[in-house]
């Protein structure tokens, strides 16, 4: 029997310090494993009358580091969730971890596929189905040639279509013409924008964000000086999701004996008409 310890334990699944935290019995036998970017509510009512299984996840389930819903709370303080289940919406999450059968590992590191954060980037990219994509591991990149010049809004409205967001938000010039394209999977930091900016002739890169005082005013002022790189912005899951999917992939050839399942993250506006209020 394969338990939820034996899966973590997978080498080189989990960074040294990549798992950042545990719920549910990590040591009771399971029959499945499911990839999800985001443990949502909607996700743990699926999976409350299924087999035993593992849940392993990109996010905290819980939304934020605890200091996020009270200062008071130390990061180094092991039981916050319930010092903050005063709140609503953690409480009711809580609830579901403690009445089904699922345990949870909270693993960002499993996304990077044992290749740091470059590997995500290169699924990005072959994702798209543009071309063969060059690792760029100083910048946890990946660049590649598409077939024929485009402008950058163009390769903004292909990249939404092919990973479908109804938009991508493009940080630069839309009419700037490129054929060599940059994909960073999550968020770009200014330190990744830099090393892409060593290389003239990548004039776009895709990625899942930049956080606005960050990476967005950091390319606007290489503008400024002479040096153009557009941004495209399709949202942090939508980019990680074809890493999700070959996380799965792996699983699947590892452990044969259990059933594995990817959940994909829908695009962020997306909400089960059900739960929408006026």
């Amino acid at each position: 029997m394969t338990s939820s310890e034996d899966v973590l334990g997978t080498p080189g699944l989990i960074a040294d310090g990549g798992m950042l935290a545990g719920w549910g019995d990590l040591t009771t036998p399971i029959e499945a494993i499911h990839v999800a970017w985001s443990v949502t509510a909607a996700l743990l009512g699926e999976l409350s009358d299924a087999a035993p299984s593992l849940v392993l996840t990109r996010t905290n389930p819980f939304f934020a580091p605890p200091r996020g819903f009270d200062p008071a709370i130390v990061p180094s303080d092991d039981d916050w969730v319930s010092k903050v289940e005063s709140d609503p919406v953690v409480a009711r999450k809580r609830a579901l971890f403690d009445s089904g059968r699922v345990a949870v590992a909270f693993a960002p590191s499993a996304w990077d596929l044992g290749s740091g954060a470059t590997a995500r980037s290169l699924e990005l990219a072959q994702f798209t189905g543009w071309g063969a994509p060059e690792a760029r591991p100083e910048a946890g990149a990946a660049v590649l040639e598409l077939a024929a010049t485009q402008t950058v809004d163009e390769i903004a409205a292909a990249a939404a279509e092919v990973l479908g967001s109804p938009r991508a938000l493009v940080i630069g010039n839309g009419q700037a013409r490129t054929s060599s394209v940059a994909f960073i999977a999550g968020i770009a930091s200014p330190a990744q924008l830099r090393e892409l900016l060593r290389d003239p002739a990548i004039g776009a890169a895709v990625v899942g964000e930049t956080v606005e005082w960050e990476g967005a005013p950091y390319t606007q002022d290489a503008a400024a000086a002479g040096r153009h790189l557009a941004v495209i912005a399709v949202g942090t899951a939508l980019s990680e999701n074809p890493a999700g999917a070959a996380l799965a992939r792996r699983l699947a050839v590892e452990h044969p004996q259990l059933t594995v399942q990817n959940h994909p993250t829908d695009e962020a506006t997306w909400m089960p008409h059900e739960e929408v209020h006026a």
